[in-house]
């Protein structure tokens, strides 16, 4: 069971920037297998919802607030189960290299032609088999 307790992963959608959380918001909530459990301004925030809701991925900014590899940290320190994916600007391999390292799940860089919803039910899907 997911999260959401609907058969969907519940993800909370963390980035300092709120219009980047409403439209990622809206594109989780509008995919038949994610559902949006909320949304935080900073990897603290996202740690106490993850805390709170039992949320199966954060998908987190990297140039916010307690963001990248705090927030990463700060969200594994209380919810160790939930899996942190970045969504960034960044283009840095190494920057992403360390993120991964760090605990990232994945790391999608804003602005490439994917299709951000079906990568993070990949994401969630294979990690659900090989758990």
């Amino acid at each position: 069971m997911t999260s959401a307790g609907n058969g969907r992963f519940g993800v909370i959608v963390a980035d300092d920037d709120v219009a980047v959380c409403e439209a990622l918001g809206s594109l989780i909530d509008d995919h038949p297998d994610l559902s949006l459990l909320g949304t935080a301004h900073s990897g603290n925030e996202a740690a106490r919802l993850a805390e709170l809701t039992h949320a199966d991925l954060v998908v987190a900014d990297v140039m916010m607030p307690t963001g990248g590899l705090e927030a990463i940290r700060a969200v594994h320190a209380v919810a160790p189960l939930t899996v942190v994916a970045v969504f960034t600007a960044s283009r840095s391999r190494l920057l992403h290299r360390a993120l991964v390292e760090g605990g990232a799940a994945a790391v999608f860089a804003k602005g490439e032609a994917i299709d951000l919803a079906n990568s993070l039910v990949t994401l969630m899907s294979e990690r659900r088999i090989t758990d």
